[in-house]
């Protein structure tokens, strides 16, 4: 209440603005999720004609066959654009709605309040995607030694989720639970033994059943109850970094449990820390027991491109909301100014390594993150970049990172993210600190390259 005091108008004025978003913003965001939902995208494969959810048609820019993903992306920006007027409406309508609050509640820039729920300085946000902007060309280099795998002169946007190398086999639920506690294990058996405690006693529910709701999430609120984690899990290798994930907050909500009810869960920069962490010990783990050169390549190539989505491609939204605030102040924004910025911010990201393919200049107009958490894009770069530099950080040293890493996840919420890793000597003003990652990043950039040029394939 202290530190949105100055952000709060007069209770007469709070009670005027409820009642206004009911017509007004929580009014637009709801015929946005609407209209998306409604929306169906036609698709002709093998003599075979099917009408797909927005969900499914972009699942099938992963698939192996190039013919289905390329018609997939036709179908997918063909009916956005039948949309495109409203979807731009809808989007103009938002950031006026968003610039006008900024406004009567005196924030000084259209990021400034969720710097605000953050808890981060604007400092840390703009030396952070400073670093990601300089390491653009790392990306750039992975698409071009990509494409030479698929044997294609450039990638087309459709390319770039393509699989590469050889998928593992199925992995029973008994198999990944005995991965995922010797990969744990090999870390810190203090974590295993949390991570054991879910499986023995039950906590957490992974058997496919119907009428079971789908994704996954870890509930470790609040402090006076033990965690327990939903997932659906189906036998493959993502499930179980699905499991490890969860796992990972799973033993961040146990250790924190001494905190109190207001200071036990993390705030959104660091919510991701302990579940993103238990991804990259599991995978280093699998990637060190599988002696296969085709699973490895897979394997690494695809904990990369997720990489990539979550830094690079998020900077790239984050830096397209920018753009258009910056512009809706003078004028309201047609379909093609919006793309416009749309298309040259992936441009900075995707430089001569990717295509834009035709449609692509609506990539904006579906995604939710606009309408319903502007400016929320860059504290998935924040976990991501943070974890990867902090796992550098234990590379470095060992044994001695690890308490100050438990000390991390056992302080919850207790103070703002800055002064929590400061006690593991970050310091996130410094773009040294966020380069880290990026090293980390680079060298499993140099591993794929390695596996690739050993099977003579580059």
């Amino acid at each position: 209440m202290r530190r949105y005091k100055p952000h709060t108008l007069s209770e007469a004025e709070e009670r005027l603005m409820n009642e206004r978003d009911l017509t007004g913003l929580h009014a637009w965001r709801r015929l946005f999720t609407e209209l998306i939902a409604s929306i169906d995208f036609p698709l002709e494969h093998e003599d075979e004609s099917k009408h797909l959810s927005l969900d499914t048609i972009l699942s099938l820019m992963r698939h192996s066959d190039r013919t289905l993903r390329q018609k997939a992306h036709r179908s997918l920006y063909q009916v956005l654009g039948g949309q495109s007027a409203i979807l731009t409406y809808i989007y103009n309508t938002l950031i006026q709605d968003h610039q006008m609050k900024d406004r009567l509640r005196h924030y000084a820039h259209p990021m400034a309040q969720r710097n605000l729920s953050n808890q981060i300085e604007p400092e840390v946000v703009h030396t952070m995607l400073n670093v990601v902007e300089t390491n653009y060309p790392l990306a750039q280099h992975y698409f071009a030694l990509k494409a030479r795998l698929l044997d294609l002169p450039q990638l087309e946007l459709y390319d770039q989720y393509a699989p590469i190398g050889r998928q593992r086999h199925q992995i029973a639920y008994a198999q990944a639970q005995e991965m995922i506690l010797e990969a744990f294990r090999g870390f810190d058996p203090r974590f295993a033994d949390i991570a054991e405690a879910f499986f023995q006693q039950g906590w957490i529910d992974a058997e496919v059943r119907p009428g079971k709701r789908g994704g996954a999430f870890c509930n470790g609120y609040p402090p006076s109850n033990h965690p327990y984690i939903l997932c659906n899990y189906t036998d493959d290798l993502r499930d179980v970094m699905t499991v490890a994930h969860e796992l990972g907050h799973g033993i961040h909500f146990e250790l924190a449990r001494q905190q109190t009810l207001f200071n036990f869960y993390p705030t959104l920069p660091l919510a991701e820390t302990a579940s993103v962490f238990a991804e990259m010990v599991v995978f280093e783990y699998l990637l060190e027991q599988d002696r296969d050169p085709q699973t490895q390549l897979a394997l690494i190539c695809s904990k990369i491109e997720d990489i990539f989505a979550t830094i690079f491609r998020q900077t790239v939204l984050t830096r397209f909301e920018e753009g258009v605030f910056a512009q809706r102040e003078q004028r309201r924004l047609t379909t093609e100014q919006i793309s416009a910025v749309w298309l040259d911010v992936n441009r900075r990201y995707y430089g001569d390594g990717v295509n834009q393919s035709d449609g692509y200049e609506l990539g904006w107009s579906y995604i939710p993150h606009f309408i319903n958490t502007p400016f929320y894009c860059y504290s998935y770069v924040f976990g991501e970049l943070l974890v990867l530099a902090l796992y550098g950080m234990y590379r470095d040293q060992g044994a001695s990172f690890l308490p100050r890493y438990r000390g991390l996840l056992e302080a919850g919420a207790s103070r703002a993210p800055a002064d929590l890793l400061a006690e593991l000597g970050v310091d996130l003003c410094e773009a040294g600190f966020w380069q880290l990652g990026f090293n980390e990043l680079r060298r499993l950039v140099a591993r794929m390259e390695e596996l690739a040029a050993d099977q003579q394939q580059v």
